[in-house]
C-alpha cells in the first residue's frame, strides 16, 4: 500500500480534499495517509517549535532540535523507496514527472515548514530534497502538500483505471502526450452533451466516429494549445 507520511503543525488540515473523491474512496485501501503533530516533539512548557534566527533577520526557524527529533522517530530514515521531502519555495520544481516517479514508490515523507522554514542543518543531516509547487509564497507547506499528495495518488493504477476495457484515461491527459519537438504536450479540448450549446457546435470530427482522425485531431489541438501556453508564458516573461 503506497504511504503518505506528514510532519505538520496543522495536524487538522489533512486529510481535508483527500478524502473526497475517487482518492478519498481508495484511502486506506490502495494508499494511505499517516499525520503527526511536529509541535508534540517540543519539551517546553507551552510547546515552543520556533526560535529568532542567528545572525539576524525577519520571522521565526521552526528548531532543528524538535523537528530532528520529530523525523528520527516518525519518519522511516532506512527505507531508501520513501523519499523524504520538504516543500520549498527554493526546490525544484513538482511536475508530472516527479509525481509518477514519487508514485512508483513505496511512499513519501513531507514536511510541511512555516514561519520562516527550518533550520538548515535538518536539510543537510538528513539529505532532504526540496521540491516547489511554484514561484510564490504561502502561510504553511501544507496546501502544497496537499496537491503533491494528490497528484501522487492519482497515478496508482487501481485509482484511475476505468470500468470500460480496462484502459487507463491518465495516458491521454496532460504532460501524458508526447510530441519530439515541444516535449510533453498539454491535454486537448474536449467535449459532451449538447451538441450545440449557444449557437457552438461541437466539432463534427468527434461526432464521425473515425477514431485515427480523432485522435490525430486530438494531438494537433494539443500542439496548438500548448504552442499558445508557451507564447503566452513567454510574453508574461518578457514585459
Amino acid at each position: 500500500m503506497w504511504l503518505a507520511k506528514v510532519l505538520t503543525l496543522n495536524p487538522e488540515t489533512f486529510p481535508g480534499p483527500l478524502a473526497h473523491s475517487v482518492i478519498g474512496k481508495g484511502l486506506g485501501k490502495w494508499w494511505n495517509l499517516e499525520i503527526r503533530n511536529i509541535r508534540d516533539y517540543s519539551k517546553t512548557r507551552h510547546k515552543k517549535v520556533d526560535d529568532t534566527i542567528y545572525g539576524g533577520g525577519n520571522g521565526m526557524l521552526i528548531r532543528a532540535d524538535v523537528l530532528g527529533d520529530a523525523i528520527d522517530d516518525f519518519f522511516e530514515l532506512e527505507n531508501k523507496d520513501c523519499p523524504i521531502i520538504y516543500v520549498s519555495p527554493r526546490g525544484i520544481k513538482f511536475d508530472q514527472e516527479m509525481a509518477l516517479n514519487f508514485s512508483q514508490k513505496r511512499g513519501i515523507q513531507l514536511i510541511s515548514g512555516k514561519f520562516e522554514g527550518i533550520d538548515e542543518r535538518i536539510l543537510q543531516y538528513y539529505n532532504i530534497k526540496e521540491v516547489s509547487i511554484g514561484d510564490y509564497i504561502l502561510s504553511s507547506g501544507d496546501i502544497p502538500i496537499l496537491a503533491i499528495i494528490n497528484a501522487c495518488v492519482r497515478l496508482l493504477n487501481d485509482t484511475f483505471i476505468t470500468k470500460h476495457n480496462d484502459l487507463n484515461p491518465l495516458n491521454e491527459e496532460s504532460f501524458s502526450l508526447f510530441d519530439q519537438e515541444l516535449g510533453a504536450l498539454l491535454e486537448y479540448p474536449q467535449y459532451t452533451k449538447p451538441r450545440v450549446w449557444r449557437t457552438l457546435e461541437v466539432p463534427k470530427i468527434f461526432l464521425s466516429g473515425d477514431h485515427k482522425n480523432i485522435q490525430a485531431t486530438r494531438k494537433a489541438e494539443a500542439k496548438i494549445k500548448t504552442l499558445l501556453m508557451k507564447k503566452k508564458f513567454n510574453n508574461n516573461k518578457d514585459a
